[in-house]
């Protein structure tokens, strides 16, 4: 038979390979439970973005329901669509509706202090869309004819 000594340190080390090896698993635990805790922590801004955005559509049912713009949405429009919109679209659309049905990209850049570029093109994105028109009132040619957005016929 072998040494008792020789017998003691395998034991030894077997149990030092044991204390290795929980160690390491601790350590994997430490960071999955770290991963987790992350996780967590992200699913919570997630859940709070949610609600501020769920929040925000509220407000803006309000905001359509009180200006009575659902009342007199034009053709092929409805609340859903609108509010379906992304705010940089859905804003100068509802401009549209406040100023009468129909305005030009000055008047909606000036209501919401916008570029008048930007307004024109987020204006003839909307017609694009078919949820304006557009038409040209006043001198012919270059830069002559005003441009005029309009909301389609009513329903």
């Amino acid at each position: 038979m072998g040494d008792p000594s020789e017998f003691s340190s395998r034991s030894n080390h077997d149990s030092s390979s044991a204390d290795d090896l929980d160690r390491a698993i601790l350590a994997r635990l430490d960071k999955i439970a770290s991963v987790l805790q992350s996780l967590l922590q992200v699913s919570h801004e997630m859940l709070d973005r949610l609600e501020g955005l769920k929040e925000t559509e509220i407000q803006q049912n309000k905001v359509i329901e009180e200006e009575g713009i659902a009342d007199n949405l034009p053709k092929g429009i409805n609340v859903s669509t609108l509010l379906d919109l992304p705010d940089h679209l859905r804003k100068p659309l509802m401009t549209i509706f406040k100023l009468g049905g129909r305005g030009t990209a000055v008047q909606v850049s000036e209501k919401l202090g916008i570029s008048r570029p930007q307004a024109s093109s987020t204006l003839n994105s909307l017609v694009r869309l078919r949820l304006l028109l557009k038409k040209r009132e006043g001198k012919e040619g270059r830069r002559g004819a005003d441009a005029i957005f309009m909301v389609p016929e009513k329903k």
